[in-house]
């Protein structure tokens, strides 16, 4: 595995090893640090998730945008720009927020959470960092006529189409799953099938930008933000380079992307769920396989600006 180390002076006072796959759409393996493994992509699988509507026809047929597309792959803090466009997409669908099975949580966006409080109002469902991609499943229902209600539930038409383009792009059966944070069936599986189903994106983004992988390349790269959020991580790696990445995070310490130019994939998950230690190995990959620019700062000051440590990565032997 990767090793992520965290110095402090000399000394190395905390370590994070991190799974890490590099790969090509023609199938060639860059980098592979583990011998696969299965576990749940958690939210990292948001953008192949979002096919779905593409491939449905809801994505024409309800006259959306890239803006629309960005939401429904993203794992969004809860700003003003999130929660209005969840709000007006559910308009446009003739639903309200009642019809939303994500559940609430207060806003990650401090002055989000902020003016709630100050209004005495509690966090709604649009707050939830899945409710775009929950929008875009309610999108799919409206358009295929398929019921509304326990849209989240394994066994309805729904979530079965999207079990069958998960297993169209992984190019394995999924027989197995967990319940996500926000409801839905989270499917286990295979690291590296995972790590393939992106270099493929990476490719398709490159040679068609009309394919769904090509469209959801696009949201990204022209709504950063709408992804996660004007200070996170992932959006910052997207703003300074451009857009010429693709980076979304998911729970427990797990980060996936795709350089469309390079045609690669890079797939990383801290053994200890740690973001820190995915985000910063993903981040030297970045540099490391894609010639892009970091994201993050190597260096460790303290509260007054003193330089006392550093974050290094070092690549198995």
């Amino acid at each position: 595995m990767l090793k992520v180390e965290i110095t402090r002076g000399d000394y190395v006072e905390s370590t994070h090893q991190v799974h890490a796959r590099v790969e090509s759409a023609n199938g060639t393996v860059l980098l592979n640090t583990s011998k696969d493994f299965d576990f749940f992509p958690r939210s990292a699988i948001k953008p192949i998730q979002s096919y779905l509507l593409l491939k449905s026809g809801a994505y024409e047929g309800l006259n959306l945008d890239l803006r629309h597309l960005a939401l429904a792959s993203s794992s969004h803090i809860g700003e003003k720009q999130h929660t209005d466009l969840v709000l007006s997409w559910l308009e446009k669908l003739e639903l309200d927020q009642a019809a939303l099975r994500c559940g609430a949580h207060a806003p990650g966006d401090a002055d989000s959470s902020f003016l709630l409080r100050q209004n005495n109002q509690q966090p709604r469902a649009i707050h939830n960092n899945c409710s775009g991609k929950h929008t875009g499943f309610l999108s799919v229902c409206k358009h295929l006529k398929f019921p509304i209600e326990n849209y989240h539930h394994i066994e309805h038409p729904l979530q079965q189409k999207l079990k069958q383009v998960l297993e169209n792009e992984l190019e394995c059966e999924l027989k197995h799953f967990g319940i996500d944070g926000c409801s839905i069936p989270a499917f286990y599986m295979s690291f590296h099938q995972m790590s393939r189903a992106f270099a493929k994106m990476a490719g398709r983004a490159y040679a068609d930008s009309n394919s769904a992988a090509g469209m959801v390349f696009q949201a990204f790269a022209r709504f950063p933000e709408l992804t996660s959020g004007k200070d996170q991580y992932y959006t910052q790696v997207m703003v300074k380079n451009s857009g010429r990445i693709l980076s979304k995070g998911g729970a427990e310490g797990i980060v996936a992307g795709i350089i469309p130019e390079k045609k690669i994939s890079i797939l990383v998950k801290s053994s200890d769920g740690s973001h820190r230690g995915a985000q910063s190995a993903f981040d030297y990959l970045v540099h490391a396989f894609g010639g892009l620019e970091m994201a993050l700062s190597p260096l460790i000051t303290n509260w007054v600006g003193t330089h006392v440590g550093v974050v290094r990565v070092a690549l198995p032997l």
